[in-house]
């Protein structure tokens, strides 16, 4: 363990002393290290980059913030130090993501908590979305992500030579998913177009949700606050609220993809998809309009992209990458089984 880290969250407020710290998880990644500390009232997680950690968005070091923290208690505000990040009033050390992306089948009571936390996980995010912004100017602003995926899809390639595996992703969509860039191409640019902006997280997923350990909840999954804890602030903005919504779909449809193998299990995380829908939609009601409502699973085709964006810049291309732009292009084109909103169309016919 770094003693240091500690000592730090001592100095931050955050403990009250550096032996009440317990490491209990740690992964280390090609882009970040990620450890999560037990203190005796909870949790914090730590996320060190390996390039340098940026400022914090307009909209995250503004007092404002504070106001929505206030009103929203589900949000874990980031600390930002020199060393890293922190995520202080955690109530466990495993993310939504780590339960859905398991290897292990998921057991029968997982999934009746499972199922009602993701309604729950729909409410509180049609709640951030279309909470009351007076004295904020809600201009629509870039998110990194987004950003990612433009500089795949926007520039043309030139030549059939690729220089890098980033190049080499870009020929690919270019030549062999036109369909899937124009869609995203679209999508990008009505983000910073949208007439109705709202706060937005930016990187809305199971891997910015963190699970309560069973102490800290009772048997009842729908509970006023089951526990559930939303990290990653750090591309919060405002833009078109139906990026968050595909997002959070689009790593379902990978959780989905990686159960392929047993019907039962995608079958589950098709149901959890549908929950968190029907909690977002009658709280969110008619807020979200098109065209931003047929544009959520352009997003979670989006979200999906970044993820092979990020994983080629450090591991080597191979047929696994071809198969999430496969995967992709299902979800714009409404071939793939996650049902997204095509129910919610039907009954908008």
């Amino acid at each position: 363990m770094n003693s240091g880290i500690p000592d730090e969250l001592v100095s931050l407020g955050l403990a009250m002393r550096a032996d009440d710290v317990e490491e209990v998880h740690r992964v280390a990644g090609p882009a970040a290290t990620m450890i999560c500390y037990r203190l005796p009232d909870g949790f914090v997680r730590y996320e060190r980059f390996r390039d340098e950690v940026a400022d914090l968005p307009s909209i995250a070091d503004t007092a404002f913030m504070s106001d929505i923290r206030t009103v929203l208690p589900w949000i874990s505000m980031p600390t930002i130090t020199r060393s890293g990040i922190f995520y202080p009033g955690l109530l466990g050390r495993r993310r939504l993501v780590d339960v859905l992306m398991s290897s292990r089948p998921l057991l029968s009571e997982e999934v009746r908590y499972l199922s009602a936390w993701h309604r729950t996980l729909g409410v509180q995010l049609a709640h951030l979305h279309f909470m009351e912004c007076a004295g904020i100017q809600q201009q629509p602003t870039e998110i990194g992500k987004l950003d990612e995926v433009r500089a795949i899809i926007d520039t043309r390639p030139t030549s059939r030579q690729s220089s890098t595996p980033t190049d080499r992703l870009r020929a690919i969509l270019h030549r062999h998913y036109p369909t899937l860039v124009a869609r995203l191409v679209l999508a990008c640019d009505h983000f910073l177009r949208c007439a109705n902006p709202s706060i937005v997280h930016g990187e809305y997923c199971p891997a910015h949700i963190c699970l309560p350990d069973a102490r800290y909840h009772d048997d009842n999954p729908t509970a006023a606050d089951p526990g559930l804890r939303t990290i990653g602030w750090l591309k919060a903005g405002y833009g078109c609220p139906a990026v968050d919504v595909g997002w959070f779909l689009g790593e379902l449809c990978e959780a989905s993809a990686m159960r392929a193998a047993s019907k039962i299990e995608k079958q589950h995380v098709a149901e959890l998809g549908q929950q968190f829908l029907h909690g977002y939609f009658p709280v969110a009601g008619s807020a979200i309009r098109h065209p931003c409502r047929d544009l959520v699973p352009t997003y979670a085709a989006a979200k999906i992209l970044s993820h092979v964006a990020t994983y080629v810049k450090y591991f080597p291309f191979h047929r696994g990458v071809l198969d999430v732009l496969d995967l992709a292009d299902e979800v714009i084109r409404g071939v793939h089984d996650l049902p997204l909103l095509q129910a919610d169309k039907k009954g908008d016919q």
